[in-house]
């Protein structure tokens, strides 16, 4: 599990050389050692306690990657050897930014609790897999790191996610297996009423004919353009010259593969096409 970019908001910024592996050697504080036959991790790990260690400010970004794929035993081994050193620290990395990308979801929701929920601001999870990935969201929704950070991405379909735990999101970029016209009429009304809410964009698996057609009973017809059909929503606040612009694409997209995504985000009324219908605020 080699450790990404690491940087200081410090006058002087103290960093990890992302490549240890590539080039055989890292610089810190100035000085470029040659690893040689060095166990790469060790060092990583050991740089790391050091920045933590006499850390000053809150880190911008923090990277957790597993690099080359490797063995179920190493990648827990490495795990291992973060968790134990964060027990002699006594503390959690304070990154606004904290990103997970690896072969193995079951160390997930343990590198996870490594961050300091109440410094995190945004969470990123990626797989070094296939586009298919499945995770159960389960377990990780429970922890504080979700519920406190403000920005969520990932290219793994979380599972059975219920709405009650994304809507705290001001922007994401979610996959889960399906969505219904009525969940999504129930985010609508959550992010038109709310100030904080940004950009949500789900990717998904399923969303048959019935349930479109459903949506268009609810919402009305939509315009097409763009490859997309559009419906446009009023936010709350009056003096807003903003609108809800709610995308939907679903099915094939320039004889690639099949593509499911739907979006929930702020645009002008000066950019709303000639012809499309902007809906009034509804709460209801």
């Amino acid at each position: 599990m080699l450790l990404g970019t690491v940087l200081l908001l410090d006058p002087i910024c103290l960093g990890f050389c992302e490549r240890y592996r590539k080039v055989n050697s890292r610089s810190l504080n100035g000085k470029t050692t040659n690893l040689e036959n060095s166990n790469i991790v060790d060092v990583a790990i050991r740089d790391l306690e050091l920045v933590l260690k006499f850390q000053k400010s809150d880190l911008e970004r923090f990277d957790i990657n597993d690099g080359e794929r490797q063995n179920e035993l190493s990648s827990r081994t490495q795990l291992i050897k973060l968790n134990t050193m964060f027990r002699k620290l006594n503390r959690r990395i304070k990154a606004r930014n904290f990103g997970i990308r690896t072969y193995d979801q079951s160390l997930i929701v343990p590198t996870l609790l490594f961050a300091d929920p109440d410094t995190l601001e945004m969470l990123s999870l990626y797989a070094e897999v296939d586009d298919d990935w499945e995770m159960e969201s389960d377990e990780i929704v429970k922890t504080e790191q979700w519920k406190k950070a403000e920005q969520f991405f990932s290219d793994i379909y979380l599972m059975n996610l219920k709405l009650e735990n994304v809507c705290h999101f001001s922007r994401f970029e979610i996959k889960t297996n399906s969505i219904t016209a009525g969940e999504l009429n129930t985010l609508r009304k959550i992010f038109v009423s709310s100030p904080n809410c940004d950009r949500w964009e789900f990717g998904f698996k399923h969303f048959d004919e019935r349930e479109q057609a459903e949506l268009s009973n609810i919402w009305g017809p939509s315009f097409f353009f763009d490859y997309k059909r559009h419906w446009y929503f009023r936010l709350k606040n009056p003096e807003e010259e903003a609108l809800l612009d709610f995308q939907m694409f679903c099915g094939q997209f320039g004889g690639g593969e099949g593509i499911n995504c739907i979006t929930f985000g702020v645009c002008e009324i000066e950019d709303v096409p000639n012809g499309a219908v902007i809906q009034d605020y509804n709460e209801n």
